[in-house]
């Protein structure tokens, strides 16, 4: 019996690389060549993975940053809510003292000057508080005699009132504001019923 010694695989040399490959046969080439498309089509599977879940990250990275950047807007302009609600009792206490002080006055406020004055005091705070509400984005809702709304009004009693269609605000018993387009306190209105 004879024994073979055993052949090592013949080299080439790559032309376009210049590495020495080694030639296995055609069978076991054919195994090779399978085993590196699978692992090919491994790794493509997972770098489309990996750019699926690139894209979104990406996705879910822009709708927080626009998410951030509504909270922040709604922060910056409904910040002062709560201070505006106790700042509109000031306004209403305004409001009420000018009432007051023309009522006790009957009409006497023209002849006495310190009636005047004062008439004129209170009238000139109301008007700065005003303004300075609307400056902060703070309006005065408008209602008497506008028809009845209820995201706006609330509505007190319902009074018979002919001389306006039914559903229309014909007293206005608290004023109502908004802030920045969104409601702050509605209008406390008593309402024409048919």
């Amino acid at each position: 019996m004879r024994i073979s010694a055993r052949k090592k695989p013949a080299c080439r040399k790559n032309r376009r690389s210049g590495w020495r490959v080694r030639s296995f046969g055609r069978a076991t080439e054919g195994k090779a060549v399978r085993v590196l498309e699978a692992e090919l089509e491994q790794t493509r599977a997972q770098l489309e993975e990996t750019r699926t879940g690139h894209l979104r990250l990406m996705a879910d990275m822009d709708n927080l940053r626009k998410r951030v950047g509504r909270d922040m807007d709604n922060a910056r302009k409904f910040a002062l809510e709560g201070f505006s609600t106790d700042l509109l009792t000031v306004a209403d206490n305004a409001t009420r003292a000018l009432a007051a002080i023309e009522a006790s006055a009957g009409g006497g406020g023209e002849r006495n000057p310190v009636v005047k004055s004062l008439i004129e005091g209170v009238a000139m705070i109301q008007g700065t508080l005003d303004r300075t509400l609307k400056k902060h984005g703070i309006v005065r809702i408008e209602a008497l005699g506008k028809p009845f709304d209820p995201h706006l009004h609330q509505a007190l009693a319902q009074v018979e009132d002919p001389s306006v269609p039914p559903g229309t605000v014909v007293l206005e018993i608290q004023a109502g504001y908004t802030l920045n387009d969104r409601l702050l306190r509605p209008t406390l209105v008593n309402v024409a019923k048919s």
